[in-house]
């Protein structure tokens, strides 16, 4: 009886081993993700205010007035940072999705 008492009370010490191992782990990413959620949400804040200012560029050059010449050549230019914004934008998009999922994946492994 004394024996058995021993072997269970080594089996509950490994499994509580393994819970603090898995905690720690657990914790540990939980950390990282916040750090990662900020991150993200610094640059998106950041995109929304290089957005904002490109806006205000592009309608101050048209109420300004620009040679048809020119206007060929800013529409190209407008429309070249208009496309990369889109793309930075979904790449932002991505990253926050990610970040949704990380914890069902953490929690999954």
């Amino acid at each position: 009886d004394s024996e058995r008492q021993k072997i269970d009370l080594h089996s509950q010490s490994v499994e509580l081993t393994r819970l603090r191992s898995q905690t720690s782990t657990h914790e540990k990413a939980r950390k990282e993700l916040k750090a990662v959620e900020e991150t993200v949400t610094k640059e998106l804040q950041s995109l929304q205010r290089v957005r904002q200012e490109l806006m205000k560029e592009v309608q101050s050059r048209f109420k300004a007035g620009v040679s048809n010449e020119g206007q060929t050549l800013e529409a190209q230019k407008i429309a070249f940072l208009e496309n990369n914004l889109d793309q930075l934008t979904q790449a932002h998009k991505q990253v926050l999705v990610l970040c949704c999922c990380w914890p069902s994946i953490l929690a999954n492994s």
